[in-house]
């Protein structure tokens, strides 16, 4: 599994998908996701989010690119690929997300 620097996202592993081209990988989160970070997301792409829901639920869509599906509180998430490598989308979400700006 790899390993990245101090951040949101610390890990990722492989898993089988079942859309043909895409990749999909389970992201490893350094902490919970909290409704403030799910909603940094929205700087990326297209953000759904159903916190109404008895477990919120998030969908972050970045056209042409990938789709981030998960739930608020959840130390993990799924990223599916379209296009590009796990390592440089991971640093993109990072990026993006500062938990010490809360």
């Amino acid at each position: 599994m790899p390993q990245l620097e101090e951040g949101l996202i610390t890990s990722w592993r492989k898993r089988s998908s079942c859309v043909s081209k895409a990749k999909m990988y389970e992201l490893t989160y350094a902490f919970p996701i909290t409704p403030w970070l799910i909603r940094a997301l929205d700087q990326l792409g297209t953000l759904e989010y159903f916190p109404e829901f008895p477990r919120p639920f998030y969908r972050l869509t970045v056209r042409d690119s990938f789709q981030l599906k998960g739930v608020e509180g959840a130390p993990s998430a799924r990223l599916i690929i379209f296009r590009g490598e796990v390592d440089a989308i991971c640093r993109k979400i990072g990026k993006y997300i500062d938990p010490d700006a809360e």
